[in-house]
């Protein structure tokens, strides 16, 4: 079975139902890169071992190939390249990073523990220096975000050819085994949340809220021009992550979010892609205010129960996403990192049964731990491939 986007698209209309199989066999599962431990190093796993994993166990699976940045500015121009330098204190790495602009120097400061993290999702810093702390940081930041959109806008062809170049030997070598996944973020990310914390983002939004509004108005133009790479480059969807109520109130969805995220949405629609929406936080309310089915995304993951969601009646909330979105998921990452064979079949079927006559594609809540046995996903592939 060759896994195009209409194959895609014909998967995601035959509904769970529980008189029949939920897709045609074998394509019954998708998934984000999985590592069974033959190859893990703390690094992604390659696109080799992914798909032979995925043959193995009978799942789709996504390859995320790109994930463009303004950072990207200085392939083109060396102005706007970071400079790095490292050192040790005591058990952590520190590392600066710094960037020189007319209105001075911007730069920043991580610690990292060095003791062993093996099997850890992520390895968070300790931030030593904020990038903006003055208001000479503010003009300086301004400048570099300015600069690089300015620098990518103006070499856009070179652009476009070289995502499609870096792109195209990987599409046509797993275009039959994955479905081409273009990842890039909203514009908020770029200006805010890519470069500061999550907190000293925020703060700096409401203190500098005009000026924010300029900036990502650049960046949706340096949008656009990734779009249309993405497009030129033939991914079949596109993905973006847009946070739940946990991290953004309403109000920040509305003012920060929907324009770009619906136009993401018709780009993709105009382009002949999926829109692909991740979040892994709380999506309840964001569901309950309409707000995925005013953007028009085509797929939406994940309605995740607590703790790692807030979806407490998965029926009832996905009900209210329509017919024409679709979702993936949602078995959480932990119970199959650490759950028996018992507990993963039962709670597998237990989530087929709930999302019975609804267009979704089942999967893991977000991705795979490293060092996930592969037994456990086969426990629940075979609970898959069996559900009657």
């Amino acid at each position: 079975m060759k896994y195009s986007l209409e194959n895609l698209k014909q998967i995601s209309d035959r509904k769970i139902n529980k008189s029949g199989a939920i897709f045609n066999a074998p394509a019954t599962f998708i998934a984000d890169f999985f590592n069974d431990g033959r190859s893990y190093n703390g690094v992604p796993v390659p696109y080799e071992d992914s798909t032979k994993v995925a043959d193995e166990l009978g799942y789709i699976n996504l390859a995320g190939l790109m994930m463009p940045t303004l950072k990207d500015a200085a392939a083109y121009n060396p102005e706007v390249k970071w400079k790095e330098v490292e050192w040790r204190e005591g058990e952590y790495r520190v590392v600066k990073k710094s960037v020189e602009t007319p209105e001075g120097t911007l730069w920043y400061q991580d610690r990292w523990p060095l003791k062993d993290k093996s099997g850890a999702h992520h390895l968070l810093p300790k931030h030593d220096k904020k990038i903006i702390q003055s208001a000479e940081d503010v003009k300086s930041f301004k400048w570099y975000i300015c600069k690089c959109a300015e620098i990518l806008l103006e070499n856009r062809e070179k652009v476009i050819a070289d995502i499609v170049a870096l792109c195209k030997a990987k599409n046509e070598k797993w275009a039959d085994r994955m479905i081409s996944l273009y990842h890039f973020w909203m514009p908020h990310d770029h200006v805010l949340f890519s470069h500061m914390e999550q907190d000293d983002a925020i703060i700096f939004m409401f203190e500098h809220n005009q000026l924010v509004h300029e900036l990502l108005e650049i960046v949706r133009e340096v949008n656009r021009l990734w779009m249309d790479a993405g497009i030129a480059a033939k991914f079949q969807t596109f993905q973006t992550a847009i946070w739940g109520y946990e991290i953004f109130s309403p109000s920040f969805h509305q003012e920060f979010i929907f324009d770009y995220a619906k136009e993401f949405c018709d780009r993709a629609r105009d382009g002949g892609l999926f829109s692909w929406v991740h979040c892994c936080g709380k999506l309840k309310g964001v569901i309950e205010d309409g707000f995925y089915q005013r953007m028009g995304v085509d797929v939406l993951e994940c309605l995740n129960y607590p703790p790692c969601g807030n979806v407490d009646d998965w029926p009832t909330t996905r009900a209210l996403l329509g017919d024409e979105i679709i979702t993936k998921g949602n078995i959480d990452d932990g119970l199959l990192l650490t759950g028996s064979i018992e507990e993963i079949q039962r709670k597998t079927k237990q989530l087929l049964d709930e999302q019975a006559g609804f267009r979704h594609f089942f999967a893991s809540a977000n991705g795979f731990f490293p060092n996930t046995p592969v037994e456990n996903v086969k426990a629940m592939m075979d609970v898959v491939n069996n559900y009657q």
